[in-house]
């Protein structure tokens, strides 16, 4: 494995577009996938009430993964961010994300939601962020199976 340059750890932020979000609920680790979007040296993402945003309001420390899998070569890169997770409370700063969210998945040729009733954006600032590249990758046998 290999370490990624932070300008490939924040290029991955920008094209995946499902991250994981690791979070510890009731003592436990647990994983939430999110949709997401890089937002200067913060990352965004949207959340209704439920499991993932009592895990945030309980232990706001989280991180994220966004990872890209090469499958003809089967090599991956996997970026993660730390830090601590804030509801926002702003409607501008909520609407500025939001902007965020349809730039980014229009152009995937996504199509995003309104926020739901009750859902809130949660910024993640990257007070840590590492990325990873496999290396040598797993090779599909052709013709097996």
């Amino acid at each position: 494995m290999t370490t990624l340059p932070l300008t490939r750890c924040r290029e991955i932020l920008v094209e995946v577009a499902v991250g994981h979000l690791g979070a510890i609920v009731a003592d436990v680790p647990d994983v939430f996938p999110v949709f997401f979007v890089l937002w200067g040296d913060r990352v965004a993402f949207r959340t209704p009430p439920g499991p993932e945003l009592d895990a945030i309001l309980e232990s706001p420390e989280v991180c994220l993964t966004a990872t890209v899998f090469d499958e003809v070569i089967g090599e991956w890169e996997a970026v993660t961010v730390w830090g601590t997770a804030t509801v926002v409370t702003e409607a501008a700063v909520a609407a500025e994300v939001a902007g965020l969210f349809m730039e980014k998945y229009r152009a995937l040729d996504w199509q995003i939601p309104e926020m739901l009733p009750g859902e809130v954006v949660v910024v993640l600032p990257i007070e840590r962020l590492a990325g990873l590249r496999s290396g040598q990758g797993l090779r599909r046998l052709r013709g097996a199976g």
